[in-house]
């Protein structure tokens, strides 16, 4: 994360870079703790709070979700070019 900020990161993104990986930490054993089977309501709430902030403190340092890619239509739904003539010909041949 620091070669992200830079290489030489600002008090705040240092505090953030600390709290990150705190919350990380408090993450991966929150879901040892449900690989052994011991998963409370408790658990699941404040390990869906911590994901929130992990989520909201990596936006802060400016790291960003890849875009999603739109997908691509399929040939024939891609609508072919047609001149305004063209059109105007198709509506009086559907009359």
């Amino acid at each position: 994360m620091i070669d992200h900020v830079g290489g030489t990161p600002s008090a705040t993104e240092k505090l953030l870079i600390s709290r990150l990986a705190r919350t990380s930490l408090r993450i991966m054993l929150l879901e040892e703790k449900l690989d052994g089977g011991t998963w409370t309501d408790l658990d699941a709430r404040t390990h869906a709070g911590l994901q929130t902030a992990f989520t909201r403190m990596l936006g802060s340092l400016g790291m960003k979700s890849p875009p999603v890619p739109l997908p691509v239509p399929a040939p024939a739904e891609v609508p072919q070019k047609v001149t305004l003539r063209e059109y105007l010909n198709s509506k009086e041949a559907a009359k």
